[in-house]
């Protein structure tokens, strides 16, 4: 279901709250840097129950998933890493599962279908039974090609659904996609 907020209007304080009550644990919040220590207060205030303990902000790549932890809160940049150092120990639990519940904050970052950050942030999606992603970014002037990678991180979970592979979804659903790719410009993505 969809739900358009506004800065302020409690994107947060939901995505918390929807997050306690789907079960699947722990939960994994992706975030800008920024925002981090905000998440943390934000999940000790709306979820009183857990204490500091409970919540892992993991600042360097080298930091492992804590087994205690129900909620693990990283940076997009640190759970990417580099191609040389792909961070992939935090990519799962601390078991080695794949996190119940994804939350993604500023889901308009992963538009671009190619970036490093989408690539290894949609299989991780795709892995969750439950995912959230939460923007104040209207993705009005976009082509459909920017919403792709979104919906693939949505269609996982234990009921899969196939998306087409995005050179169709570009032919079918983003217009400027089918002009440029008719043989006027670049050819499209694979």
């Amino acid at each position: 279901r969809h739900r358009r907020h506004e800065m302020g209007l409690g994107k947060t304080p939901m995505a918390i709250t929807i997050a306690a009550h789907c079960g699947k644990g722990p939960v994994l919040v992706v975030a800008p840097p920024v925002l981090l220590d905000q998440w943390c207060s934000e999940i000790l205030h709306w979820w009183p129950s857990l204490t500091r303990d409970n919540v892992q902000v993991v600042r360097k790549g080298s930091d492992q998933p804590d087994t205690d932890a129900r909620f693990v809160v990283v940076s997009y940049s640190i759970l990417t890493g580099t191609v040389k150092q792909p961070n992939l120990h935090l990519r799962a639990t601390a078991s080695g599962e794949p996190y119940g519940t994804i939350i993604v904050d500023e889901a308009h970052a992963l538009k671009t279908p190619d970036s490093n950050r989408t690539l290894a942030l949609v299989p991780m999606l795709r892995a969750a039974a439950h995912v959230i992603l939460m923007t104040g970014t209207p993705l009005a002037n976009a082509c459909a090609t920017d919403v792709y990678p979104l919906l693939d991180g949505l269609c996982g979970g234990p009921d899969p659904i196939a998306m087409p592979l995005l050179k169709q979804w570009n032919v079918r659903y983003c217009l400027e996609a089918r002009k440029v790719w008719r043989g006027r410009g670049r050819p499209p993505p694979q």
